[in-house]
């Protein structure tokens, strides 16, 4: 497609600060557009027992034309939008088009009396939330709706953190960009772009160019010194002030059709088998080329699935020690075998000692050790290995004598070693052996840029190990994956990238049907309006379903949030009540809420 970019500029508006979780403001806003009044009588009664807006309940204001629903749209804010589709002043489509344009940013529900299929994916694919059909959906099923529909408020300050740092990266980057939004509307072109277009980045504001990820992006541009000349790049989807939109990266070609080359690649960090589109991990990657080449001691921090094991893979492979990388998992080994899988044993030292062994340290002489999750060591290993620390030597168990070793130690931990250190169960002195070079690994909740890339990257991979087709999916199934938590980490995304191929599944349209997809992985809050929008998957004391791809340090991670949201909504968020109810002290449960990214505040 070759498109004409001579137009003037359209006038862009600063994007307005984006809109505060509706469980910080008191009562949920809702704006029910509905014409029949026995319908709006329904809805109130499904709205009271499906306990919307929680413990604040929720303000409801009516309207009965799109008329009256337009007035009230720009007279006042509302959290939520829920419209029938026939009203006396439009028709069907139209009057949820007219209803979307004008509410904005404000999520839109429609229960319809139509129970028409074609109906329900045209108007999910134009933006709207959920399609419900009167008669069909109870008041559990619109509960459920509306808590897909206000999940994008969920994680309103990472995603605004996040843009933040990635437009800093598209500023600095030397590789001209634009961003598109879904229309197709250039809403972002960086300073980069005039080094290659050689004109006024903002000339490319407003206008339209091709969306369709999967084709050549072309447009015919004319230059500042008069001569012609043709752009292309590939779209790909991205997340721009808190929306779906499309990162193109352009490469001009002059009129002989040679390229004129960008000096810099497309955003996209690469370390050594990691991928990331996120600054905050383009400064991790950066940090960890310049310590990889050093002895100093590691320490990773972050949640399970995150992929701290890659990283301490990269930085001993950039390391250039010639020995070997060795793993363990010190919750995996029982507290009397872990001393000798470390430090090694002799023949006939404790019963089942039938050979002798050299122990981890010696298999990684004149490489790298990775302590994975050690915090779980015991006393008695912890001071072993510190003295293997200070001393660069180990002494196997029932052995005198003693072996020097040259290891770089990585250590890995998924818990606060700090708070281990305050409660007393972990040494203070092994933690500042450890704890030399420091990096904290970001959850995913924190880049949520890297949300589509990596899903992008796993769904293509996979593809071509599988020899299958990546499935299309729609703009609010791509919203519902932004607004997850993803408490796996990317572990839980590639392992949903994975099922999603496996199963062949076509309903990938609306965010609806993300979470019905994700639904295995989080089982939700009882009661709680914002908790995930998971649904038991079976009734009554029988089993639960539940998602074999899961590691059971990730399954058991899972459960522990949903029991401590659980109880959380039951003290209305007083730590010391939760703590009680758990048989646990204040302090595990302000560990858990952290170790869980949960407010208290949330729960009032």
């Amino acid at each position: 497609m070759i498109l004409s970019l001579r137009e003037e500029a359209a006038t862009v508006t600063s994007p307005s600060s984006p809109t505060a979780s509706p469980l910080t403001r008191g009562a949920l806003r809702l704006l029910v557009i509905e014409d029949n009044p026995d319908d709006l009588f329904l809805v109130k009664d499904m709205l009271a027992e499906a306990r919307v807006g929680g413990k604040a309940g929720y303000e409801l204001t009516h309207a009965d034309s799109l008329a009256g629903a337009r007035q009230h749209l720009s007279a006042s804010e509302f959290d939520l939008v829920l419209s029938d589709l026939t009203l006396p002043d439009s028709d069907r489509i139209g009057t949820f088009q007219a209803v979307h344009e004008s509410a904005g940013e404000t999520p839109v529900v429609i229960l319809s009396g139509l129970s028409d299929q074609g109906l329900a994916v045209q108007a999910v694919r134009e933006g709207a939330q959920d399609y419900l059909v009167k008669g069909e959906a109870d008041a559990r099923v619109l509960g459920r709706a509306i808590r897909y529909a206000l999940e994008r408020f969920r994680y309103t300050a990472p995603l605004v953190s996040s843009h933040e740092r990635f437009r800093e990266t598209l500023e600095e980057s030397d590789a001209a960009t634009l961003v598109l939004d879904r229309a197709g509307r250039v809403i972002y072109a960086n300073p980069a772009s005039r080094e290659t277009t050689r004109r006024d980045p903002a000339l490319f504001l407003g206008c339209a160019l091709p969306t369709d990820p999967h084709a050549p992006l072309q447009a015919q541009i004319t230059l500042e010194d008069g001569a012609s000349g043709v752009l292309q790049g590939r779209l790909s989807e991205t997340l721009w002030e808190g929306k779906l939109g499309y990162l193109a990266t352009l490469t001009r070609f002059d009129v002989a059709g040679e390229a004129v080359p960008a000096a810099d690649a497309e955003p996209v960090s690469r370390f050594e088998g990691l991928r990331s589109s996120s600054p905050l991990m383009r400064k991790l990657f950066t940090t960890c080329e310049r310590v990889a080449p050093t002895p100093a001691s590691v320490l990773l921090l972050g949640e399970t699935g995150t992929g701290k094991e890659l990283l301490a893979r990269a930085i001993h492979k950039r390391s250039k020690r010639r020995g070997r990388f060795v793993a363990i998992n010190c919750a995996a080994i029982p507290s009397n075998l872990i001393e000798s899988e470390l430090f090694g044993h002799e023949k006939g030292a404790f019963t089942g000692a039938g050979q002798s062994k050299p122990g981890l340290f010696r298999e990684a002489e004149g490489g790298t050790l990775l302590l994975d999750e050690v915090g779980n060591l015991e006393m008695s290993a912890q001071l072993s290995l510190l003295r293997t620390l200070q001393e660069r030597r180990v002494r196997p168990v029932g052995s005198a004598q003693e072996f020097a070793v040259d290891v770089r130690v990585i250590a890995a931990t998924s818990v606060s070693l700090f708070e281990a250190v305050r409660e007393g169960d972990f040494r203070e002195d092994l933690l500042y052996r450890l704890d030399v070079i420091r990096f904290e690994v970001p959850p995913l909740r924190s880049r949520p840029e890297d949300v589509l890339h990596l899903f992008r990257h796993f769904a293509r991979e996979l593809g071509e190990r599988y020899e299958i087709l990546p499935p299309e999916v729609g703009g609010g199934f791509l919203e519902g994956m932004l607004a997850y938590a993803w408490p796996g980490n990317v572990r839980q995304l590639e392992n949903f990238a994975e099922r999603l191929l496996l199963t062949g599944t076509s309903a990938c349209v609306s965010s609806r049907d993300f979470h019905d997809l994700i639904r295995p992985y989080a089982p939700p809050a009882p009661g709680s309006l914002m908790g995930d929008p998971a649904e038991p998957t079976s009734g009554g004391g029988g089993p639960q379903e539940v998602d074999l791809a899961l590691s059971l340090t990730e399954f058991v991670d899972l459960q522990e949030r949903a029991y401590v949201e659980a109880l959380l909504d039951s003290t209305h968020g007083r730590i010391q009540e939760a703590a009680e109810k758990a048989g646990v002290n204040r302090r595990t449960m302000l560990r858990k809420l952290k170790k869980h990214g949960l407010d208290k505040r949330d729960f009032r």
